[in-house]
């Protein structure tokens, strides 16, 4: 992703002071300040009350601006914050929410504030991302091709046994006896054994760990780095705590409960001093912040809700059915051979997008997300694919990369050698790509990168 114009020199240093401008200098916004308020805590006073890693704060964040003529970069470690002239930039870094950059040799998180005008949520998510982008560098997955999926069709029981586990947590964090954990590793038990694909997940430690991030430094932005562990962890957990497991009701986000089961853990482990270096390093290996809390627990056995088992497999049933237009035709499609598997490149999206579901498809043993509006576009060249919202997208590791969806063969043509347009109700886009066959004679449009 190119961000500066080309033949502009771009250097973050102390240039920008007041003798730099002839007018009067620029000012960030009231918005802006209290952002970096906001994150100051956690990036630059006390990390290590955050995470015990060193250095894992150590990026800059670029805040975007389009409301005033100015960008600014804040440099944590020197607690400096530099203007940066939005003519400089190119319009493209304005598209997504959040991006990661190296400027100037630097780790950097860009955030556009004109996107999400609210201080608690841009520090907070740039935190969380940040983490992303640096504190997990390196982490790897325990179980090789572990996704965030929900199996679908949907089941309540996993549902029921996940929700279980969290109530249990947030019952130790309001009263701390090990009582609740016990409670909480036999409902752990059950649904590993329901589950064992879903168990595998790797969300609960790197959505797990991000949320934790940034909701602890959001309580250190309220108390300040002089205020107890207790009072931050309990601050954490009620900030936590104010959104339900499963948002809206709705049992069709597995991922999503990740980051209030995986940071709950990690208040936990943090409350009753497990947290350490050694738990970032067996974090890193790949285990959940859930498995090394639970690892010395004994499971104390339980009474099966019965009547809330009944009502989870109804709202189960009524989920799944919410999801079939989008997922029905792809699943019973995806080994037509009228139909085009067409490779989707995602280094061609900048920045974040959006996606509306993560599903592993139980019939085909697939994983499929089905995504909002979406657009890839090719940098320097005319190629583009547009998905369109409520289309499904398969992620399935190929000869053609890790992504594609399914164009019927009469809906593409090639309109010049290598050249090919195609449009359906799921899709457009106009793509420099190979036509192929794979060992089962499925046809393949593979773009070119």
């Amino acid at each position: 992703m190119k961000i500066i114009k080309s033949g502009t020199a771009f250097y973050l240093a102390s240039i920008f002071t007041l003798s730099s401008f002839a007018q009067t200098p620029p000012s960030p916004s009231t918005l802006i300040l209290d952002s970096i308020q906001r994150m100051t805590p956690a990036l630059a006073e006390c990390p290590e009350r955050v995470w015990p890693q060193p250095g894992w704060q150590n990026y800059n964040v670029f805040l975007l601006d389009q409301s005033s003529p100015h960008s600014w970069m804040w440099k944590p470690e020197s607690q400096s914050l530099h203007p940066i002239a939005n003519t400089q930039l190119t319009a493209e870094i304005f598209g997504p929410l959040y991006n990661f950059q190296i400027i100037n040799d630097k780790p950097t998180v860009m955030f556009n504030v004109n996107q999400t005008p609210h201080k608690d949520y841009i520090a907070q998510t740039a935190i969380h991302e940040g983490f992303h982008y640096l504190g997990q560098a390196g982490w790897k997955q325990l179980h090789p091709g572990s996704s965030r999926s929900t199996a679908y069709p949907i089941s309540g029981q996993p549902r029921l046994y996940r929700l279980l586990i969290y109530e249990k947590m947030q019952a130790y964090l309001q009263d701390p006896d090990d009582l609740h954990l016990q409670e909480a590793k036999y409902w752990f038990e059950k649904w590993k054994k329901s589950e064992p694909r879903e168990a595998k997940n790797y969300t609960d430690n790197v959505e797990g760990s991000a949320e934790y991030t940034g909701q602890f430094a959001s309580a250190l932005a309220e108390l300040g780095c002089k205020a107890s562990d207790q009072d931050l962890i309990q601050l954490a957990a009620q900030n936590i705590s104010k959104r339900p497991l499963h948002s809206q009701g709705r049992l069709d986000a597995f991922q999503s409960e990740s980051y209030r089961i995986g940071s709950t853990a990690l208040l936990i482990g943090k409350l009753k001093g497990l947290q350490s270096l050694e738990w970032t390093r067996q974090m890193a290996l790949g285990h959940s912040s859930i498995e090394l809390l639970f690892k010395d627990i004994e499971a104390l056995p339980q009474n099966h809700p019965r009547i809330l088992t009944m009502n989870f497999a109804q709202r189960a049933r009524k989920a799944s059915a919410s999801y079939d237009s989008a997922l029905k035709s792809p699943i019973q499609n995806w080994k037509s051979k009228d139909f085009i598997r067409v490779a989707v490149p995602f280094d061609w999206l900048a920045g974040s997008f959006k996606v509306l579901g993560f599903f592993y498809a139980k019939e085909i043993s697939t994983d499929l997300m089905i995504m909002a509006e979406t657009d890839f576009n090719k940098s320097e060249d005319p190629s583009y694919i547009k998905i369109l919202t409520n289309a499904a997208v398969f992620t399935k590791p190929s000869a053609c990369g890790q992504s594609f969806i399914l164009v019927h063969q009469d809906k593409i043509q090639e309109t010049s050698p290598g050249r090919y347009e195609f449009t359906n109700q799921q899709s457009t886009g106009q793509i420099r790509g190979k036509m192929t066959k794979d060992e089962n004679e499925l046809q393949w449009l593979c773009t070119e990168n």
